[in-house]
């Protein structure tokens, strides 16, 4: 059932960066650390690769990966072993010209919590496609695998305004 939910949010979420736009005004009662974006997507240059040492440093490495080299494979690798969300495949971003036709630029990256297990990074992006602009505030949930932080789930903006419910690894 799971599996379900996960497939759901991530073509929900493929749809969110199609241009749809949604509010984001957020809660507002944020405490956490706000780190505005120091290069935009695309730095990581064709060497692949990326950081994965922090939780903020994996959320920039997998729009890098994505969105700066249109490497989906390269993309799904930065899942954790234990993630339960499905892999990205080319065909899902075909309906938008293909991955190559995203623009994503991470205007800041917020750390919600941090423990030594796990992490919830908000990242707003500034996503831009053949169906217009969208700036939307995606979250994440990471956890650290041999040394390096890895993706467990990416739920877009627009997964969450739809009251999707928030997909959780099992324990």
């Amino acid at each position: 059932m799971r599996r379900r939910k996960l497939l759901t949010a991530t073509a929900i979420g493929i749809a969110s960066i199609a241009g749809c736009s949604s509010d984001s005004g957020g809660d507002g009662n944020e405490t956490a650390t706000s780190t505005p974006a120091e290069t935009p997507t695309g730095s990581m240059g064709d060497g692949g690769g990326g950081d994965l040492s922090s939780p903020e440093a994996t959320v920039r490495t997998f729009y890098d990966t994505l969105y700066g080299n249109d490497d989906i494979e390269g993309t799904n690798a930065l899942y954790h072993p234990q993630s339960e969300a499905p892999e990205l495949k080319s065909e899902d971003f075909e309906q938008y010209g293909g991955v190559d036709a995203i623009t994503a630029d991470i205007e800041s990256t917020e750390v919600i919590s941090q423990s030594e297990s796990q992490a919830e990074v908000h990242a707003t992006v500034a996503y831009n496609s053949p169906a217009g602009p969208a700036t939307l505030t995606d979250w994440f949930t990471l956890a650290p695998s041999d040394g390096e932080w890895l993706v467990l789930a990416w739920i877009p903006e627009t997964v969450r305004n739809q009251g999707t419910p928030t997909p959780t690894p099992s324990n």
